[in-house]
């Protein structure tokens, strides 16, 4: 019986210890580390405010597993280019940093030739995906390279497999991965789905019914995608292989006094998807059930998510959300816009459908902002500026 108590309490404590760090707002990383080498660029994510952009070009962090952490960025070498191959000779170059997480004590570093644009390193099941512009490696796990695709540029747009926009996705498991290739001249979609390592091709088709969509956000699980429509005002999803698209019915399901509407719908696993935008966070099955909501801020004040990528555990348990805090001046005729006072990580354990910890990001981010889960979900890691920290998420 004297267990049992010791086990009840300790429960007990865990929990107010959880409660007091979701709402503390002065959570402290385990460490920070300066780790890019480049203080600033013009060809990655140079817009002044980094953070309302989808990072789809280095640098960026991700999680080999829960004892490696990647930074990578794209720098400049002061060579010439080679236009055949850039591991011959490139102006550019793919610098990754790996990182233990437990101390900050760098591990390795690997280079690649690459490219001004399209460089960037995503992580499955598998290995790593390693993109330099249109050159993709498979590196396994020790960063042996096993394989090496090159897209052949194709000029003429009338082309059905010309390619203006190439985009990459990977499901929260990591064991699927989707290729999304857009053509505006003939607004038309290629999707192909791959098994973790790309070795076996799942499914390819072109999307005739709503190509637009992966203009916007989007996400994958391993059997289907979410996204928003074209008006942007609901969520739909689909299965691999299929163009026919079922819009989720979320606002009726909801209580009468929330707000709906589509924004970031991302899969957390092949039946259940978060939706993220002002009027608060959402936790939604495939079949359009509400099975959890929350609002940004608690306090009342004005809240937008930004434009970017959320993170998600491995093991679909935790999921970190970005948002901007405003300060809007209310004028007789009209409200501006405001301008970004604050910008805070919120994470949620889904297990337990609660807010589990606060951070605010300081200095606000600018040019270089990042984030990253563990796969078990007890590690965050934030690029901001040249800088990386690790924080502990109090996992249930």
């Amino acid at each position: 019986m004297n267990r049992l108590v010791l086990i009840f309490w300790l429960l007990v404590a865990s929990r107010l210890i959880a409660n007091q760090t979701a709402s503390s707002g002065s959570v402290v990383p385990l460490w920070t580390v300066e780790v890019l080498q480049q203080e600033s660029n013009n060809f990655g994510n140079g817009t002044p405010d980094a953070s309302m952009q989808i990072p789809s070009d280095s640098p960026g962090v991700a999680f080999l597993d829960n004892n490696r952490l990647i930074v990578y960025e794209t720098g400049s070498t002061g060579k010439l280019s080679s236009r055949t191959n850039p591991d011959i000779s490139s102006a550019f170059r793919l610098h990754a940093t790996v990182i233990d997480p437990a101390s900050g004590k760098f591990m390795l570093t690997k280079d690649w030739g690459a490219r001004p644009y399209g460089s960037s390193i995503q992580v499955t099941s598998s290995g790593i995906l390693v993109r330099t512009g249109e050159v993709l490696r498979i590196v396994s796990h020790d960063f042996s390279e096993v394989q090496r695709w090159t897209y052949a540029e194709i000029p003429n747009r009338s082309d059905p497999r010309h390619c203006d926009t190439r985009t990459m996705s990977v499901s929260p498991t990591g064991e699927t991965v989707m290729v999304s290739c857009h053509n505006f001249k003939l607004n038309s979609t290629h999707l192909e789905v791959w098994d973790s390592n790309l070795s076996k091709s799942k499914y390819s088709w072109n999307e005739t019914s709503q190509p637009d969509v992966f203009l916007h956000s989007y996400s994958i699980s391993d059997t289907g995608i979410a996204a928003m429509d074209p008006r942007q005002q609901n969520i739909i999803v689909t299965q691999f292989g299929s163009t026919v698209w079922e819009t989720l019915d979320v606002g009726t399901n909801q209580p009468a006094s929330a707000v709906f509407c589509a924004n970031f719908p991302t899969l957390v696993t092949d039946t259940r998807l978060v939706n993220v935008c002002s009027s608060g966070f959402l936790l939604i099955s495939t079949d359009g059930h509400v099975l959890m909501t929350e609002p940004l801020d608690k306090t009342g004040s004005p809240t937008h998510p930004p434009n970017r990528n959320i993170a998600i555990s491995q093991n679909s348990q935790l999921i970190a959300v970005s948002l901007d805090r405003m300060d809007v001046k209310k004028h007789l005729r009209s409200e501006d816009n405001g301008r970004r006072v604050a910008t805070h990580l919120v994470l949620y354990d889904l297990r337990v459908r609660r807010r589990v910890l606060d951070v605010n990001i300081t200095p606000l981010p600018e040019r270089h902002y990042d984030f990253a889960l563990s796969p078990d979900g007890s590690k965050l890691a934030v690029l901001n500026a040249r800088n990386v920290s690790v924080y502990s998420v109090p996992v249930q």
